[in-house]
């Protein structure tokens, strides 16, 4: 829908961050951390902050980009 996408980009981007430095900080970047091999198979380590980090682009990306022509910000802007 498009509605204050720039302004609710800002708390969710915080909240990636404070995943980052809380919690998966100590696990280094890599989201697949092979940590042993199994005959059923490999078995994954926590995950690392990379994904986190790609959330983040992905919001900046979309914060930037503004109201598209068919967004609810676009239409309330017109008022």
């Amino acid at each position: 829908m498009g509605l204050f996408v720039t302004i609710l980009s800002i708390p969710l981007i915080i909240s990636m961050l404070v995943a980052i430095f809380t919690v998966q900080g100590r696990f280094g970047f890599s989201s697949v951390n092979t940590i042993g091999l199994t005959p059923s198979g490999p078995v994954f380590g926590p995950p690392g902050y990379e994904i986190n980090l790609l959330y983040i682009a992905g919001l900046v990306a979309l914060a930037l980009s503004g109201p598209t022509a068919l967004s609810v910000d676009r239409v309330l802007a017109r008022d």
